[in-house]
């Protein structure tokens, strides 16, 4: 029974720009007409405030059955939105173990649950080759598919024991890059073998732990496409 607007809606997750939700976004959350929403830095002025505005959208009238998700990247390092956990960065958890990820993804469940946040967009299990974007900043669990997919996991299982969504991301993996994907168009230059065996296994690895999401790569792969 949902319209064309309303199925093609709950495709979208939608961002807005300032630290109060628009009037229009809660009116296109009312008609059904979005899936989601993402906070970014520019939409935070405190934890509470942000708690405040999702649950202005969670209390929205809605058409549908399924929860609007409510979405931020919480990596820890280079990529937090929030104050608190995770306690560093990908990279530096690692060096931890992985019995400390865990408990990091589920205090990183606790945050965001505290700012009315479903969904963290992460974790990030790309392979941190040397030299690339994601091993110099910090990004990567680890540089070897096992390593990467054992965290990873211990991450995503912590997040969701917490109460909140695990994101798997960049598929089919952003290891082999020189730059920030979101800055400027990378391709990926390696063998569909490749990205099968080593790249895609911590992907493969979390999907089997229950993941909920994966985010995709905006990268170019040739060997693939």
């Amino acid at each position: 029974g949902l319209t064309v607007r309303q199925l093609a809606g709950q495709r979208i997750i939608v961002g807005w720009a300032g630290p109060r939700v628009p009037s229009w976004l809660l009116a296109r959350v009312r008609r059904g007409e979005a899936g989601g929403v993402i906070a970014f830095s520019r939409n935070i002025r405190s934890r509470r405030a942000l708690a405040a505005q999702m649950r202005r959208l969670q209390r929205a009238r809605r058409p549908l059955a399924a929860p609007l998700l409510t979405m931020i990247d919480q990596e820890g390092g280079l990529v937090a939105r929030l104050p608190g956990a995770p306690s560093g960065s990908p990279a530096r958890m690692g060096r931890r173990g992985v019995a400390f990820v865990r408990r990091q993804g589920r205090l990183t469940a606790a945050n965001l649950r505290g700012a009315g946040m479903s969904v963290n967009l992460a974790p990030v299990v790309d392979l941190g080759r040397p030299g690339s974007y994601q091993a110099r900043t910090g990004r990567a669990f680890a540089r070897r598919p096992a390593a990467v997919a054992a965290l990873g996991t211990a991450f995503a299982r912590g997040l969701q024991e917490g109460g909140a969504a695990a994101t798997l991301k960049h598929f089919p993996g952003l290891g082999a890059v020189g730059d920030d994907e979101d800055a400027l168009i990378q391709t990926v230059r390696l063998s569909a073998a490749t990205l099968r065996r080593a790249d895609a296994a911590p992907f493969a690895a979390g999907i089997r732990a229950g993941a909920r999401l994966v985010m995709t790569s905006t990268a170019r792969y040739p060997a693939l496409d």
